[in-house]
């Protein structure tokens, strides 16, 4: 009798078992169209995805279970996504820092930009989507991506529509702070399965910000400015490579009068107005029409030598743990000639 109640104990463990495992977990893949839709309201910032992320994903299987949270809401991946479909710059960056290559890229039908950053030879057979602000839903669907990672400012729209036909993240890129870009890259290596290799690389860039930041006089007001043919675009304290320097404890000269605002478009008179010790300068092909304008030639920065032209690309576009990489590489470059 004790052999027949043992056998039937065991019996009953088994049958439970399977019945708490018949709902397998969301896959990721073209054959679970939908499995990214959004399942919370959350519209807000990320400022602490990263970390929730971390949290909510403790418990999750070994097969890699885990509920990815990001600006449009949460969504679910298991295992290590393949064939992913990336709509922004610094959001590739990311991707590519973590070993991976997109099968599709919204270059804008070109590479220009691709080759500018050094990402072009990266990307490999890559398939273009379209443009960022109007990437082509067709063209995606064909690739069968099991994971689309876009910018949440461009592509709130057709969220929807992107996760019928993969799972979808959304983050802040086009309007992202220094906050936003560490946050991006810790959700893009959770989405990818590789939130240890991600946070190894927030660390090492950490570290260098301190060293670079260090060797640089902290009694000059420093600003970036973007040239155009007829006007200036100053970047405020919230752009990505400003905000990331004041933190650091450097004094940014232009401070945002509204919380999204990360640009301003002024003349040369509002920039003599703030008149900033030194200036990191990007579109080079304009500057020397600027030279030209007596106003311009006052400005404390241009008297002093403390203009340094950037590569417009490099600050701007590339809005990333990588991209911050190169800003701090080339500020390294500059140390000595910035005068203390």
């Amino acid at each position: 009798m004790k052999r027949k109640g043992s056998l039937l104990l065991v019996w009953m463990i088994v049958v439970l078992i399977g019945v708490a495992g018949c709902g397998s977990p969301a896959p990721v893949g073209p054959e679970a169209e939908g499995a990214g839709q959004n399942t919370s309201s959350q519209t807000g910032g990320d400022s602490e995805a990263a970390e929730t992320n971390q949290e909510t994903n403790a418990g999750a299987d070994q097969a890699g279970e885990r509920a990815v949270r990001h600006l449009a809401g949460e969504t679910k991946l298991v295992g290590t996504p393949s064939r992913i479909v990336v709509m922004e710059y610094g959001l590739l960056a990311s991707v590519l820092s973590l070993g991976e290559q997109p099968v599709g890229f919204a270059d804008d039908g070109k590479q220009e930009t691709l080759k500018e950053l050094d990402y072009l030879t990266a990307m490999g057979d890559y398939t273009s989507v379209g443009t960022r602000q109007q990437p082509n839903l067709e063209v995606i669907r064909t690739l069968k991506p099991d994971l689309i990672i876009g910018d949440y400012a461009r592509h709130s729209e057709v969220y929807a529509a992107l996760t019928d036909i993969a799972p979808t993240i959304l983050l802040p890129d086009t309007k992202a702070n220094y906050d936003d870009t560490l946050n991006n890259h810790l959700v893009i290596g959770e989405a990818l399965g590789k939130s240890d290799q991600a946070a190894a690389l927030v660390e090492a860039h950490k570290a260098l910000l301190t060293e670079t930041v260090a060797a640089l006089p902290k009694d000059k007001r420093y600003l970036f400015v973007s040239l155009g043919d007829k006007a200036l675009n100053l970047r405020t304290n919230l752009f990505f490579q400003p905000n990331m320097l004041e933190q650091a404890g450097l004094t940014y000269a232009l401070e945002a009068s509204a919380p999204d605002e990360t640009a301003m478009k002024a003349s040369i008179e509002q920039l003599l107005e703030i008149d900033p010790d030194v200036i990191f300068v990007s579109n080079e092909e304009f500057l020397e029409q600027w030279l030209k304008d007596p106003l311009f030639l006052q400005l404390k920065a241009v008297q002093d030598d403390q203009m340094f032209t950037v590569r417009h690309s490099k600050w701007s576009f590339n809005r990333s743990i990588p991209g911050a990489q190169v800003v701090l590489e080339e500020l390294q470059a500059f140390t000595s000639q910035i005068k203390p």
